[in-house]
């Protein structure tokens, strides 16, 4: 989105990313719980030895979010 003006804030934290991009287009609040759910497993797996679990069936849940937060990205 950085072609919109928007500036680039380098950080794994999703939801700060979450709460700027929504700044700039108001579909992206409805990810807030999302970015929320996968900030901390990402941290966790870049950064050993901290562990957070997800059931498989939680990572499809997951999934099937992102691909739609991905649609409103492109």
């Amino acid at each position: 989105m950085t072609a919109r003006g928007w500036k680039l804030i380098k950080t794994h934290d999703l939801k700060l990313l979450i709460d700027e991009a929504k700044k700039h287009e108001g579909n992206f609040a409805k990810f807030y719980d999302l970015a929320d759910k996968l900030t901390q497993p990402y941290i966790d797996e870049k950064y050993p030895p901290m562990t957070t679990e997800i059931t498989l069936e939680e990572a499809g849940a997951l999934c099937a979010q992102v691909e739609e937060l991905l649609k409103i990205v492109k």
